[in-house]
């Protein structure tokens, strides 16, 4: 079943604490995928995935047994870490200000502060994306329409005042600095946010139309270029791996926000039939940084003298 891809090619997000996605997106057959080689391949534009709304990190069933258990820890005193979260306020405000020319930027200080004052506005980005879904999710939980309106208000910001990824001519796919390739980190956390309100009556159908024009026009341009060329070609042994979930889970959620099944197939079918030669270097890199990390873990722990803490942290995390 291609289901079993999607799970699968979630609990890879995981382990670089990105997203993860319920298998409860129904009736997919990998049967078809069998012998892809790329995602240009024409069953990706044919197969057809039918979705039952929300699927990405919450389905209604998910969202209904967590209401029923409000007053229960551990659901209890999660809720209440929510209700005090500054991103979870109706009184929050978007950040679109912070592009001074309307693009996003996530670009080297030391080359471009001089020309661009805001080469690092993408964190605007980031946190109303975050303040987005938790808006969503709180207006999920306690059915008070105060947070769905703060929210779509983020959406609807950033749909008409955000002009894209900044590309300038004269770079490679005319990107300037190669940091602007993991601005599409943040779509997943727009699009969850967007699945969670996406039957609101008070989120205008139109604005909602160009809520997903502007994810697939900032969001997939950009992850489906590095997915076909990866920076022209470079080869960074760094691209292989957070780079391109980055992108896949950027393209897979903007998919299922959009019931765009070509989308979600593109997803599918690169994760499962990546190169070889990239897919054994992402093996390898995960694996060392895996090891890295616990090392690293242990190291501390030694020096904080508490080596049973640092045993734990290496078998559990």
């Amino acid at each position: 079943m291609k289901t079993k891809y999607i799970s699968l090619f979630f609990s890879f997000v995981i382990a670089f604490g990105m997203m993860s996605c319920s298998s409860e997106i129904p009736n997919g057959d990998t049967s078809k995928f069998s012998d892809l080689k790329s995602p240009e391949e024409d069953m990706v534009k044919k197969d057809y995935l039918p979705l039952k709304h929300p699927c990405m990190l919450h389905t209604q069933a998910d969202i209904d047994r967590v209401k029923s258990n409000l007053t229960r820890s551990p659901w209890k005193d999660a809720y209440a870490q929510l209700e005090a979260s500054d991103y979870a306020q109706s009184s929050y405000t978007e950040k679109t200000s912070a592009l001074l020319d309307g693009y996003l930027k996530r670009m080297d200080k030391n080359n471009w502060s001089g020309k661009y004052p805001d080469y690092s506005n993408y964190t605007s980005c980031m946190y109303d994306a975050a303040a987005a879904y938790q808006l969503a999710l709180r207006y999920q939980l306690s059915g008070n329409t105060v947070f769905a309106d703060a929210a779509v208000k983020l959406f609807n910001a950033w749909a008409t005042n955000c002009k894209g990824i900044l590309r300038m001519e004269g770079y490679t796919n005319n990107v300037p600095d190669p940091n602007l390739y993991l601005i599409p980190i943040q779509a997943h956390q727009w699009a969850n946010a967007a699945e969670l309100l996406r039957d609101y009556n008070g989120w205008d159908r139109n604005d909602f139309e160009k809520f997903k024009t502007w994810m697939k026009d900032t969001f997939y341009s950009v992850s489906n270029m590095f997915l076909k060329n990866h920076n022209g070609g470079q080869g960074n042994m760094h691209y292989w791996l957070n780079w391109d979930l980055a992108q896949m889970t950027s393209i897979l959620s903007i998919g299922i926000l959009c019931d765009d099944n070509v989308l979600i197939n593109q997803a599918i079918v690169y994760f499962k039939n990546e190169d070889i030669k990239k897919l054994e270097i992402s093996k390898m890199q995960f694996l060392f940084c895996i090891r890295i990390r616990i090392l690293m873990r242990f190291w501390d722990s030694v020096k904080s003298r508490d080596v049973t803490k640092g045993m734990r942290h290496c078998v559990c995390h």
